[in-house]
């Protein structure tokens, strides 16, 4: 990649640009950081490697110590990814559950806070009422 910060910005972008240039044949090798810096869901992630594969281009991750120049390699690699996806749904689980539960707490607050709208007119019925003078 030319620019890291365009790969932070816009990771769809610098993906397709990698596997724009991995299918003009232009490496060998793919070395990232993370594993879960390639793709955002293990469907995508395994559709990836695969292509990957078919290439004949290697996928080394840093962080995980990971190399898929064997079949035991691609197998963690499947491991690990699912255990990314299952942390990451954890993660939105507990802010939505989190978000749920202060909101069973902030509603009755709001409630004595602010008022309920009421009619203010004496004859509500009346209110849109115009006689012509006849």
């Amino acid at each position: 990649m030319r620019n890291p910060v365009e790969w932070a910005i816009a990771p769809a972008a610098g993906l397709d640009e990698l596997l724009r240039n991995d299918r003009r044949g232009r490496f060998d090798v793919v070395l990232v950081w993370a594993s879960d810096r390639i793709a955002r869901s293990v469907r995508h992630f395994l559709e990836v490697l695969d292509e990957f594969n078919r290439l004949n281009i290697e996928f080394v991750s840093f962080r995980e110590q990971i190399d898929t120049g064997g079949p035991l390699g691609r197998a963690i690699v499947v491991i690990i990814g699912a255990i990314a996806e299952l942390e990451r749904n954890l993660i939105v689980e507990s802010r939505s559950q989190r978000a749920r539960k202060n909101w069973k707490l902030l509603t009755p607050v709001f409630d004595r806070w602010i008022p309920y709208p009421r009619i203010l007119h004496p004859y509500p019925d009346a209110r849109f009422y115009a006689s012509h003078p006849s």
